[in-house]
């Protein structure tokens, strides 16, 4: 009777309804866990919640694995947790490499520790391999290798003073699928010999993207006959009439066009006659002085570094997106003037028309007026066509833009890679520019500091204590 009392007891029938019902939540809780992690491993369900999406491929990339069909293995050569888990950078290129083998059937991913198969690497004798690096093998036979520094690089400051690590891992992962399909380099020749700028550090961009660069003097040498680009790079002193003539003989290829010359300038430049004699005679009219922005709602640090507006055509079709600004510190003044018969020319890039040209010359008195405001060109393409074939020549009017390659704020990286690869004829080739890994800082004031001081550790802690107060004495006095 005893026992019979004890299980109609109200209390006991109460406490043992609520511990089967919180046993089973518990259990269903497990269940729901076990499945949900079932189907992330499966179907690759991850949120990424870093602000420049650093664990994802980007559109491009996703829509050119859709094409693509021939088998290639990616040999990571290390153990998979020890590669995964190595450091941040290393955990963010995993993920990547994991993408693509999940976006296309077609490629497999198979980890391989060097130190216990040291025998794989004889099977590929021309690459030197070590521990933690890519090898990318194709069913044809065709492979690359990728190293740690394929897959990062670090950006500094002008100064030095600051510097971010850039991830180059998904556009090093689809240069190399290109290259084993058979895609052809873009071979680059930049001209030395002028007081150039120095571009090595952003070669490393385009040679991710499938560009190969030299170095060439006009004034020793010719340019390379399998050259298909020349690159000329803020020179500082003028070009002979010889260079000058070299650099026609390469546009017009006996004949058979299908060249590029391409010209990145500076309001810091002095004035060079002959260079900018051969920039006219193709529609580019290069000014001396430099571009000052008057709004303060285009500018980035003052008026010398604007914010200006990519134009859609044939050379920017290929951006994923034309509506953000780029950046072009220091521009040199140009506008599109009389070109020679034949030759068309195409505005890529301008300014706002709020714009004023400061002369070379101007004193230290100089102030801009209003009825000198325009909108002048940030980048022009001149082309030649004839038959089917055609040769280029595009300007830029900052070569400072370069400097913001991998910014992620403004369109300089697309815009120039987009520009490049409509030069060379590249019209399915993708383009990604690196993404940085540098772990941004939440910015606040010391007020609003004190705020959340307030409501997270004073207000929020009280109002629980106190609900919970509430709740007990009412229990209590039931």
């Amino acid at each position: 009777m005893k026992i019979k009392k004890l299980f109609q007891n109200k209390k006991f029938k109460h406490g043992s309804l609520a511990t089967a019902i919180t046993a089973i939540f518990i259990a269903i809780i497990v269940v729901v866990n076990i499945v949900v992690a079932l189907l992330i491993d499966r179907f690759d369900w991850k949120i990424d919640l870093t602000a420049n999406q650093i664990y994802q491929v980007t559109d491009q990339t996703e829509e050119y694995l859709k094409n693509y069909n021939e088998k290639v293995t990616i040999y990571v050569l290390e153990e998979e947790e020890t590669f995964k888990t190595y450091s941040d950078l290393y955990t963010q290129a995993y993920y990547i490499i994991e993408k693509f083998a999940s976006l296309n059937s077609n490629i497999t991913t198979e980890y391989i520790n060097l130190t216990e198969h040291p025998d794989f690497a004889t099977n590929y004798p021309d690459v030197e391999l070590v521990n933690g690096d890519l090898l990318l093998v194709g069913e044809n036979g065709r492979y690359q290798a990728l190293t740690g520094d394929d897959l990062f690089t670090q950006s500094y400051s002008d100064d030095y003073q600051t510097s971010e690590v850039l991830s180059m891992a998904e556009q090093s992962i689809d240069s190399a699928l290109a290259y084993i399909v058979g895609e052809d380099p873009v071979n680059v020749a930049m001209i030395s010999g002028h007081e150039e700028i120095d571009l090595s550090s952003i070669q490393d961009v385009f040679e991710k993207s499938n560009y190969n660069f030299n170095s060439v003097s006009l004034l020793t040498g010719t340019i390379p006959d399998d050259t298909d680009m020349v690159l000329i790079a803020c020179p500082s002193v003028d070009y002979t009439a010889d260079e000058i003539a070299k650099l026609v003989s390469f546009l017009d290829n006996n004949g058979q066009l299908g060249k590029t010359v391409t010209y990145f300038g500076s309001a810091s430049q002095g004035t060079l006659p002959n260079l900018e004699a051969f920039l006219s005679k193709w529609g580019i009219q290069v000014q001396d002085g430099a571009i000052h922005e008057l709004d303060s709602n285009m500018i980035y640090q003052n008026s010398l570094t604007p914010f200006t507006t990519v134009n859609a055509n044939d050379y920017t079709s290929n951006m994923p997106n034309t509506s953000t600004n780029i950046l072009t510190p220091y521009l040199k003044p140009m506008q599109e003037g009389k070109a020679d018969s034949g030759i068309t020319v195409t505005t890529l890039a301008t300014t706002s028309e709020t714009c004023v040209r400061q002369p070379a010359d101007a004193d230290a008195n100089w102030q801009p007026t209003n009825d000198e405001l325009q909108s002048y060109a940030v980048a022009l393409a001149a082309k030649k066509t004839s038959g089917e074939n055609s040769s280029q020549v595009i300007a830029y009017a900052s070569v400072d833009m370069l400097a913001f390659l991998s910014e992620p704020v403004v369109n300089n990286g697309d815009f120039v890679l987009a520009t490049f690869n409509a030069a060379a004829n590249r019209e399915n080739t993708i383009q990604i520019t690196p993404k940085s890994l540098t772990a941004s800082t939440l910015g606040i004031s010391s007020f609003q500091g004190w705020l959340l001081l307030i409501l997270f550790v004073i207000i929020v802690p009280v109002a629980v204590l106190i609900t919970g107060l509430a709740v007990w004495m009412r229990r209590r006095h039931r």
